[in-house]
């Protein structure tokens, strides 16, 4: 469910005082949680039009030492929390007035073989370039991609890599493991709750049907699902299909224009059997009934079928 998260707290002079009376006054937060034996939360102390301020990050995976994250594990992170605000400066209910910055929700898929998380990267390579205010990054590499604007982001990538390029072991919950995140960013989460009576804290954002409502809406929507095929074995599913025949055909015709480009080229005015974004829509809906993803499995590759890694199950706390 939830990978990490940024909390802003604005602090008093008391809080300072306590810290450096007790802690020394140029020993950092991260360098008391460390003594401590407090792992997955760092924090900076700032100064921001006169006022001082914490920034708190935490990683709610290393906090629990596992991968698998429920909606009651929230009251787990409360408490750890607190009890590192209380640590650095003497008062836990500093919690209680965080202000929450941005947080990311994530979905791990565990791929064992390396070849395959390869070509999945691939095949997640021909998705759209843009949905609603996002644009996929310009810079794409063979294990990351993104899709971005400037108050939400969502990005694919191979977690043993990211862990290499990042000089350590993945833990056991990340090993091999292709990982999904909807990041939200300060200003997507303060329009969120503008307004709803909701609190801009973590506790708004740590529930089961927020973060579906995420995966669904984000996800679900730039990555098509259903199963992954070669070009020929996707042509005999859909004419075994019980649709129209002319539907099939117009099925095959997108199918054959996706397999020679992206999840764009249909669209694409630029060919003249482009078609418009309704039957567009038509189509990724079709496929979906299907189980069967438009976006083919090239000739060059060995293997004639991957299942999909996005479906209901990710709709779970994970």
């Amino acid at each position: 469910m939830i990978h990490t998260a940024h909390l802003s707290i604005e602090l008093k002079g008391e809080h300072i005082y306590y810290k450096d009376n007790n802690h020394g006054k140029n020993t950092s937060f991260n360098h008391i949680m460390k003594e401590n034996g407090l792992f997955g939360i760092k924090a900076k102390q700032y100064r921001s039009h006169g006022v001082p301020r914490c920034s708190i990050f935490i990683d709610v995976t290393k906090i629990l030492n596992r991968g698998n994250i429920v909606e009651a594990d929230y009251w787990s992170i409360n408490r750890f929390v607190k009890s590192a605000l209380n640590k650095v400066y003497g008062d836990e209910k500093l919690y209680d007035n965080h202000n929450l910055v941005r947080i990311d929700y994530r979905v791990d898929k565990k791929v064992p073989l390396a070849s395959h998380r390869e070509l999945y990267m691939h095949l997640y390579q021909q998705t759209k370039g843009s949905f609603k205010r996002l644009r996929k990054d310009k810079k794409e590499y063979k294990t990351t991609m993104y899709h971005k604007c400037k108050s939400i982001h969502t990005i694919i990538y191979d977690k043993n890599e990211q862990c290499k390029n990042n000089n350590r072991e993945p833990e056991e919950w990340e090993r091999d493991a292709i990982r999904f995140e909807v990041c939200l960013k300060n200003s997507h989460i303060y329009n969120r709750v503008k307004g709803t009576g909701e609190m801009k804290s973590l506790y708004s954002f740590f529930k089961e049907d927020v973060f579906n409502e995420y995966i669904q809406q984000y996800l679900f929507r730039i990555f098509p699902t259903g199963d992954f095929y070669k070009f020929d074995l996707a042509e005999e599913l859909i004419s075994s299909s019980k649709y129209s025949l002319t539907i099939r055909r117009r099925l095959k015709h997108f199918l054959e224009k996706v397999s020679n480009g992206n999840l764009d080229t249909p669209l694409n005015n630029f060919y003249p059997d482009s078609i418009k974004k309704d039957a567009y829509k038509k189509r990724i809906q079709n496929f979906k009934e299907l189980n069967l993803n438009p976006i083919t499995i090239p000739q060059v590759y060995k293997i004639n079928k991957l299942p999909s890694l996005l479906d209901i199950t990710c709709l779970q706390m994970l």
